[in-house]
């Protein structure tokens, strides 16, 4: 037979909360540069935020570069030097292992074009006697053409300031 005394027992009340929600997304920040505009340089991009509310706390933030990209571990600004339209994606992980829903992770685009456009005349050179038709085509396969400015001149060298209207 075994007997204890009262005293021979200690209980301790813990409170168990279970942390089932994800975390909101991350900011993307671009420094200087806004989301969604042409650039000619590399663009680089950090995060920051992310909330867990009352819940187990971020444990670390997450990006990948298209829908079909890898998730990797943030920890410092990354950089984008890739022509074209790159979409970005960034979610938090929170210490229960919980993340932010695909749906609701934070996105950006950086469009970078970094080759001038091509621009062919047809003819390309000669000599005309009387009228002539000369046709001026600009293609930019990457961002587009905005606009395009001409001058007409007599001479095979350029005038000074070719922002002039003439």
């Amino acid at each position: 037979m075994v007997s204890a005394a009262a005293t021979d027992f200690t209980y301790t009340n813990y409170n168990v909360t279970a942390d089932t929600t994800g975390p909101t997304a991350p900011a993307i920040s671009f420094g200087g540069y806004t989301s969604g505009t042409w650039t000619t340089q590399n663009i680089s991009f950090t995060l920051s935020g992310g909330s867990d509310g009352t819940g187990s706390g971020i444990q670390k933030l997450q990006y990948k570069i298209s829908s079909a990209g890898t998730w990797t571990n943030y920890s410092t600004a990354v950089t984008i030097s890739t022509e074209g339209e790159t979409t970005i994606y960034a979610r938090a992980v929170d210490n229960a292992g919980n993340v932010t829903p695909d749906a609701q992770a934070a996105t950006a685009t950086a469009k970078i074009d970094k080759t001038a456009p091509a621009v062919t005349f047809n003819p390309n050179g000669g000599t005309f006697n009387g009228d002539a038709s000369i046709s001026i085509t600009c293609v930019d396969s990457v961002s587009g053409v905005a606009s395009s400015k001409y001058i007409w001149a007599a001479s095979s060298t350029p005038p000074a300031d070719t922002n002039s209207k003439r």
